[in-house]
């Protein structure tokens, strides 16, 4: 079965993806898009990928931005089981500058 893609930037849009892919004890992989590779970088945008779908989150200029971020903090939180981050350090430093503590 082919994985559904979907690149959103709104936090209705996302919210209604998340509900939908995401069910409780989700296997979620994340990955953050960066302006750099400085851990006080800003970021571009995240992405998401469940077993059938996956998302790209723009937050480059989006005045959604602090609601985006929160919205993620808050799936991983009450989601997520298991979250896979092929660059863990990295972006779990970067999204500490948001106040995301995971």
């Amino acid at each position: 079965m082919p994985i559904s893609k979907s690149f959103l930037n709104t936090y209705c849009a996302v919210l209604e993806w998340m509900q939908v892919h995401i069910p409780i004890n989700a296997k979620l992989s994340l990955d953050t898009e960066t302006t750099g590779l400085e851990y006080d970088c800003k970021i571009k945008g995240y992405s998401l990928c469940t077993e059938d779908a996956a998302l790209y989150v723009n937050l480059n200029d989006n005045p959604e931005f602090d609601l985006l971020v929160g919205l993620l903090l808050k799936t991983i939180c009450e989601r997520v089981e298991l979250l896979i981050m092929h660059n863990a350090v990295y972006d779990l430093r970067v999204l500490k500058n948001y106040g995301l503590e995971l």
